[in-house]
């Protein structure tokens, strides 16, 4: 006995042991661990602040853009200014000065006109005090006067620290002076305090602040001064400790984190000082503390109940291997073992009987499978069924269930107690004055004496299949609907852009008949004069009568060839791709001759490449190699609309550099395989940021109302959908290439 004793005792000093360090081991990991995670939270808050220091200038450039655009766009401001009329300034830019206060919350802004001398012109935040030179204070302005460019960032003034944004300024590209907005460093602190909810200070580097008008005022600390806080009783505090380093400060039951992890540069990329954050530490502090004794009485208790459960389990199994060592009987031992597993299988199959979501019920079979008696049932199953087991068990199934007889469900409970196999009865809907449900059954003979049904009731679940059919054909209608509505709406917005690209093309046909038109009203004043001077004969008759009709004959085929431009053709067929892009260029030639635009037209067929330019004459090819299958009037359209994009193109690029001259070629080569069509301009090109977006449907570069955003993913469409072709683009030698690839048509096809 005394040896057993010192035995449990060496067990219970190693258990505690063991149990302590784990315990004492997964207490300091788990701290370990939430520390670094406050630490992760801390470097967050951090960067959260580094973003908001950097998106909150961009938001005040934004505002201050905005409030110049409104400026510059009014002409009354700056033709008083090019006049030199502070009265008349005053007059129209007050409402500006009001709007940009309004837009900077109230805080102090600057917006002030300079003369080129860098003298002030007129200053709205200060109205009283003009004609002053900022020559030697204000590097910035010197800057944008000197190179009369526009420059933003952050200066240091007479009055503060500002964000500003110089602008030359041009009336009739001439130039009359700068403008300036400036918004002061307190919007970007009060902004931060409001998002961040963080004190903070700003201190600037001693030599940069020797301008300010009220340098007294702001506190000296080491080799700064302070311009600006949102606390002063907490930095007041904080400056007595603050060495230039990060710590952490505790004041009046309070700890912060000092930090200063962001210097702050000016307009020139100087930097000129730095924030100084106080991050509010005080609650993590405190959850450590807490955490820490909590942890420690955690160990202590859990420690204490472990030791002391593992013991007495210890002890236990002890105590059975001493009793299985005395016990001999090995039968016993087996036969107790086997009713202990019995037992426990019993437990294990009532827990699951009891708790299984679907419903159980067991029969034992009357009169050899006549019908079922029941037995039990589970609580789910009279859920289910809207039964009480009370009253259904000793009753027959037909008793209980009188609408089963004769189905064929009960057909195969009687088939799986005949034979013994498991029998799966899908699902079926049962009706009854107790209950209405669709259900599905699962049959098994588990013994001579019993036979078991396992039963799901899948009625809500047909009810959702059923709503959901009903709403799934709601939302087909609903598609159909809209992909109608849409169609709709994509054919009237072609046919407004055919319609647009008439209207250019008559345009040009205008100027086209200009010039026979007068050459007409030419002759019939010249018959006038030969017949008053005596020379009207038969022979100039004749001679009028021919120049006459052949001017009238070329006007007619004009028409003639605009009316078959447009013409619809509903079949393909083939046809000579040289004619049409002849057609099409014959009937806007006026056009591109008014724009100053070259128009060039070469054809490459097996090596002989033939030219011609703005007389527009057929050249002496072949055309077998030129020729294609499809649409004609789809694919004039197509031309037309790549054509007239490179005139735009091109005019745009005229009102950027004044006198310039518009080319476009286009180069047409032909091979036994494939036709290719490359229509190439000076234009300037596309902007790399949206050449993935222009044969997007409704996409456009012109400004609203101007374009319908179809032109282009219309004839990426007919070339690529209905005329088995390809077509691309790539920007090239300061303007735009696009190609066209399509089948080659060989006359053997025909036969």
């Amino acid at each position: 006995m005394s040896s057993q004793f010192s035995f449990s005792k060496k067990i219970s000093k190693h258990i505690f042991i063991i149990v302590f360090s784990i315990l004492t081991m997964s207490g300091v990991f788990s701290l370990y661990s939430k520390i670094d995670s406050l630490k992760h939270i801390e470097r967050y808050q951090l960067q959260v602040t580094k973003r908001l220091l950097t998106h909150i200038p961009n938001h005040i450039n934004k505002i201050i853009e905005n409030s110049f655009d409104e400026l510059v766009n009014d002409t009354d401001v700056i033709i008083a200014f090019k006049n030199r009329d502070r009265d008349s300034l005053i007059k129209y830019g007050q409402s500006h000065y009001k709007y940009f206060q309004i837009q900077s919350e109230n805080v102090p802004v600057t917006m002030h006109f300079y003369l080129p001398d860098v003298t002030t012109f007129y200053r709205f935040h200060k109205p009283d005090k003009h004609g002053d030179s900022l020559a030697d204070i204000r590097p910035m302005l010197v800057e944008s006067i000197k190179k009369q460019q526009k420059i933003s960032g952050f200066e240091i003034g007479k009055n503060g620290i500002y964000q500003r944004i110089i602008y030359p300024l041009y009336y009739e590209d001439k130039y009359l002076g700068n403008f300036e907005y400036g918004i002061s460093l307190d919007f970007l602190i009060k902004r931060l305090k409001d998002l961040a909810n963080i004190d903070m200070s700003f201190l600037v580097k001693k030599p940069h602040i020797t301008t300010f008008e009220s340098l007294s005022q702001h506190k000296s600390i080491n080799d700064y001064f302070e311009y600006t806080n949102n606390n002063p009783t907490l930095f007041e505090s904080i400056y007595k400790q603050y060495t230039g380093e990060d710590f952490n400060f505790h004041n009046n039951d309070k700890t912060y984190k000092i930090s200063r992890d962001y210097d702050f540069k000016d307009y020139s990329g100087e930097t000129i000082g730095y924030f100084l954050f106080a991050f509010d530490r005080t609650a993590m502090f405190k959850w450590i503390k807490i955490y820490i004794i909590v942890s420690t009485i955690g160990v202590a208790f859990l420690t204490l109940f472990a030791f002391s459960y593992y013991r007495k389990k210890i002890l236990s199994e002890l105590e059975i291997i001493e009793n299985k060592q005395i016990k001999t009987n090995e039968e016993l031992t087996l036969t107790i073992s086997k009713l202990e597993e019995s037992r426990k299988n019993d437990e294990k199959f009532k827990i699951l009987f009891e708790n299984m979501l679907d419903g159980v019920a067991v029969y034992e079979p009357y009169n050899d499978g006549e019908d079922f008696i029941f037995q039990d049932i589970n609580p789910s199953g009279e859920i289910h069924s809207n039964i009480s087991k009370d009253n259904v068990v000793g009753k027959r199934l037909t008793e209980v269930f009188p609408s089963v007889i004769g189905t064929d469900l009960f057909l195969a409970f009687q088939k799986t107690w005949e034979n013994g196999e498991a029998n799966h009865y899908p699902m079926i809907f049962y009706k009854d004055d107790k209950v209405s449900q669709w259900v599905e059954n699962f049959i098994f003979k588990i013994s001579d004496e019993n036979l078991v049904t396992i039963y799901h009731d899948s009625t809500e679940l047909m009810k959702t299949n059923e709503e959901l059919n009903i709403l799934n054909k709601s939302l087909q209608s609903q598609v159909q609907s809209e992909i109608s509505k849409n169609r709709r709406t994509e054919e009237l917005l072609h046919h407004q852009k055919k319609l647009a690209d008439m209207g250019r093309m008559i345009n040009s046909i205008a100027h086209h008949w200009r010039q026979p038109l007068n050459a007409l009203g030419l002759y019939i004043q010249d018959v006038n004069d030969s017949f008053t001077s005596g020379d009207l004969n038969e022979e100039y008759l004749i001679e009028f009568q021919n120049d006459c009709m052949l001017m009238i004959e070329n006007l007619s085929n004009t028409i003639d060839e605009f009316r078959l431009f447009f013409k619809p053709h509903d079949q393909e067929d083939s046809f000579d791709i040289i004619h049409e892009i002849i057609t099409i260029i014959s009937l806007s030639q006026s056009q591109y001759i008014s724009h100053n635009i070259t128009l060039q037209l070469t054809c490459t067929c097996e090596y002989k490449t033939f030219a011609c330019g703005n007389a527009i004459e057929t050249p002496d090819c072949d055309y077998h190699l030129t020729k294609i299958k499809g649409f004609r009037s789809e694919f004039k359209q197509v031309m037309l609309n790549i054509i007239n994009n490179s005139m735009d193109a091109i005019e745009e690029k005229k009102k950027e550099m004044g006198n310039y001259s518009g080319n476009i070629h286009i180069d047409l080569q032909g091979n036994k395989d494939k036709v290719t069509i490359s229509i190439s301009d000076n234009g300037g090109g596309i902007n790399e940021e949206i050449k993935d977006k222009i044969f997007d449907p409704y996409f456009s570069t012109r400004d609203e109302g101007k374009g319908t955003g179809l032109g282009l993913y219309m004839s990426k469409t007919i070339i690529e959908e209905f005329m088995d072709g390809k077509i691309e683009f790539e920007n090239i030698n300061g303007g735009t290439v696009f190609k066209i690839l399509l089948p080659a048509f060989i006359e053997s096809q025909e036969e």
